[in-house]
């Protein structure tokens, strides 16, 4: 009986740590599937970093957190993933959306904002080397939100279609190959090196 006791308070203990971690365990699946779904960009025009820790100069936040940038021959692209379902609303430059799932409401940051953040991040270290660089800001949600948001400077897409809306805004090359190892070199020389765990307690810190 004991050990019944013992069995039910360790799996008790554990279902409380995945409740806890869900959410981040959720974004770091969503971040992967489209980590793959950029893998098929012709490797020659395009660049991936994943997962990059910028400084955020510009922002109320100690560093930023982009999921993916794309750095190529037509400019570059923040992506920010969302693995988030259910009905998703807001305004393109509202402070918050909201996610309704079966008439339970969540708040949450508007991810284009967030984006925005990210390439004022990139723009503030190529911009005195690259002052006509293009950005383009894409968000991308898991196939079970439906996104209502219209959006005029940003594209929302499903996560499967990340590799597909790249292309699509690739409409001009402005740079060349040699242009494009110089700012994935300039990129990494301005990283900063904290685990995910640091930046969101900085993140944090600031809302308090």
């Amino acid at each position: 009986m004991q050990d019944l006791y013992i069995s039910f308070g360790i799996f008790f203990v554990l279902c409380l740590v995945l409740e806890s971690l869900w959410p981040r365990i959720k974004g770091y699946m969503g971040e992967a599937v489209v980590k793959m779904e950029l893998s098929s960009l012709d490797k020659d025009k395009y660049s991936i970093i994943n997962n990059l820790v910028l400084e955020n100069l510009s922002g109320n936040t100690y560093s930023t957190q982009i999921d993916h940038l794309v750095i190529s021959t037509y400019g570059v692209f923040s992506i920010e993933t969302k693995n988030y379902k259910g009905l998703i609303y807001g305004s393109e430059y509202s402070k918050k959306w909201i996610q309704n799932i079966h008439g339970n409401k969540n708040e949450f940051m508007n991810p284009i904002l967030q984006n925005y953040a990210h390439i004022k991040a990139v723009k503030s270290i190529l911009r005195k080397y690259y002052p006509n660089m293009r950005y383009f800001s894409i968000v991308a949600f898991s196939p079970d939100a439906k996104v209502k948001v219209k959006t005029n400077d940003s594209v929302i897409c499903k996560m499967s279609q990340v590799s597909r809306n790249v292309k699509k805004l690739s409409d001009k090359e402005i740079l060349n190959p040699n242009d494009l190892k110089n700012i994935v070199e300039l990129i990494e020389e301005n990283k900063l090196n904290i685990s995910n765990g640091e930046h969101v307690r900085n993140v944090v810190s600031r809302q308090l």
